[in-house]
C-alpha cells in the first residue's frame, strides 16, 4: 500500500477548532483522535453519536480528528457544522473487500499513528477485538489516554443464536473484561454510568444529543388525521409489530383517524423479520403507509410534518436499559412528542401530556390507550407538547450542553 495515501489533514485542511471560541487554554495544544471502523455515512446513529463527540470536543480542544479506519486506507471526515452530512464511499465495496478492509484495520491503524504526531486522546466506539487490544497496548506505552465509547450491550434475545451469537459474545466481553481496566468511558445511559462507577472506571455520561439549532422548523401536519411515524431498523430491538397490531385494536371509528407511517423497513421485511401479521397490514389499509429505506434528511422531513413518532421496546431486556435511543432526541429535536415506554432513561425527560404520550407497559394493548389518548387531544394540546419537546430537546440535548462534562471528564482521565 502507498504510504502517501496516509495523511493527516483532508484536501490540505486541518480540522481544527476556531480558537475565539476557547475558554479554556489547557486544551489548545492537545489532539484528539476519534478512530472509527464503519464507513461513516448519512443518517447512521453510530456516525451522527461520533459526530457530535467530536464537535463537543472542538468546543475546548485545539485539534480534533475523526478518522475512519474501514476505508482501504484511513479516511480523514471533515467535521462540518451541520450534524447530518453525507460521508460516502468513493466506490461500492463487495462483501469480500468489507471482510478484507474489516481483517486488516489494525495495521491501517499502527501505520497511521506511526506516521502521525503523538494523540493526547484516542476515543473509539467497538472496533474489531484484536484492534482494541492494539490500541490499548499502544496507548500505555505512548502514555496516551484511551477512552472507550459504550452506547450498546446487548441481549440474547436480540441474536439469532442467542449468548453463542459472535456478535453477543464480542459485545459481552469488550463490556465486561475490555473495558474494565486501562481506559475511561463515555456511557451512553445510567446503566453504563452504574456500571462502571462500581468497578472504579473513570465514565461520564453522555447520551445521544443533537445540534438542535440545525432541525427542521415544525411543519403543521396536512392529513387531517393523526399522524403517527416510525422510522429505523426494528429488528429484534423495537417492537414495530405490537405498534402496528395496537393500532389494528382501536375501534373502526377511530382507526379511520389515524395515519401511521413507518420509515425503514418495506413489507416483506416486517412480515419475514420482525413478525408483523398480513392481516394487519391488510385491515389498516390506507391507514398504514410502508416506505421503505428512505434518506436520513427525508427521515427528518417526515419528523417536521408528523404528530408522533413511536416506539416501543422490551422493558426489562438489558440492551434497552443499556443504550439510548436516537429516534427520540431527534424526533423532540424536530418538535416532535413521542409516544413510547419508559425504557433506558427516557424516564429522566418525558413526562406524560406535557412533552410526550408514556406507554404504560410494552404490550399492544397499552400501546393502543396511548395512542386512543393522542386522539383525544385538542390541536392546542398538541401544539403545546410540540413546543415542549423541542425545549425538553434544547435543554438536555444539544451537544453544547455537555461540553463542559467532556472536558472535565478528559481532565482527569
Amino acid at each position: 500500500m502507498n504510504d502517501s495515501k496516509f495523511t493527516d489533514e483532508p484536501n490540505g485542511v486541518p480540522i481544527k477548532t476556531d480558537f475565539n471560541t476557547l475558554t479554556d487554554s489547557s486544551f489548545l495544544n492537545k489532539k484528539i483522535l476519534f478512530a472509527v471502523s464503519y464507513y461513516f455515512s448519512d443518517g447512521d446513529p453510530s456516525s451522527i453519536r461520533i459526530n457530535n463527540l467530536a464537535k463537543i470536543c472542538r468546543e475546548f480542544c485545539g485539534d480534533v480528528r475523526v478518522v475512519d479506519f474501514g476505508y482501504s486506507y484511513p479516511y480523514i471526515v471533515q467535521l462540518l457544522a451541520k450534524p447530518h452530512m453525507h460521508w460516502r464511499l468513493k466506490k461500492i465495496l463487495t462483501l469480500i473487500n468489507r471482510i478484507i478492509s474489516k481483517l486488516s484495520i489494525r495495521r491501517r491503524l499502527r501505520r497511521y499513528l506511526r506516521k502521525t504526531p503523538r494523540f493526547d486522546f484516542i476515543i473509539v466506539p467497538t472496533l474489531p477485538i484484536p484492534s482494541m487490544h492494539f490500541l490499548k497496548r499502544y496507548s500505555k506505552r505512548k502514555n496516551i489516554k484511551l477512552i472507550h465509547d459504550c452506547v450498546e450491550w446487548a441481549s440474547p434475545e436480540q441474536k439469532k443464536y442467542g449468548k453463542m451469537s459472535p456478535s453477543y459474545r464480542k459485545n459481552e466481553y469488550i463490556n465486561s473484561k475490555w473495558s474494565s481496566s486501562g481506559v475511561g468511558i463515555i456511557a451512553i445511559s445510567q446503566y453504563f454510568l452504574e456500571h462502571f462507577q462500581k468497578i472504579n472506571v473513570p465514565v461520564v455520561r453522555i447520551p445521544n444529543m443533537m445540534e438542535t439549532s440545525e432541525f427542521l422548523a415544525k411543519q403543521p401536519t396536512q392529513s387531517g388525521k393523526l399522524d403517527l411515524l416510525y422510522v429505523g431498523d426494528p429488528i429484534r430491538k423495537d417492537y414495530i409489530a405490537d405498534m402496528i397490531h395496537a393500532v389494528c385494536l382501536l375501534q373502526p371509528s377511530e382507526r379511520e383517524k389515524v395515519h401511521f407511517t413507518i420509515a425503514g423497513p418495506n413489507k416483506g421485511y416486517l412480515i419475514k423479520k420482525c413478525g408483523v401479521s398480513p392481516e394487519d397490514i391488510t385491515l389498516l389499509g390506507q391507514s398504514l403507509n410502508i416506505l421503505g429505506r428512505i434518506p436520513h434528511q427525508k427521515a427528518l422531513e417526515l419528523y417536521s410534518k408528523t404528530d408522533f413518532s413511536v416506539l416501543l421496546r422490551p422493558e426489562n431486556q438489558r440492551c434497552a436499559k443499556a443504550g439510548f435511543p436516537t429516534k427520540f432526541v431527534e424526533s423532540i429535536s424536530s418538535s416532535t412528542p413521542i409516544i413510547c415506554n419508559l425504557t433506558s432513561d427516557l424516564g429522566l425527560y418525558l413526562v406524560h401530556g406535557k412533552n410526550g404520550i408514556v406507554v404504560q407497559n410494552e404490550t399492544p394493548e397499552a400501546f393502543s390507550e396511548a395512542v386512543r389518548f393522542a386522539l383525544s387531544l385538542t390541536a392546542k394540546q398538541k401544539t403545546d407538547m410540540q413546543i415542549a419537546a423541542h425545549e425538553t430537546a434544547e435543554k438536555y440535548f444539544d451537544f453544547k450542553f455537555f461540553v463542559n462534562d467532556m472536558k472535565d471528564f478528559l481532565s482527569r482521565c
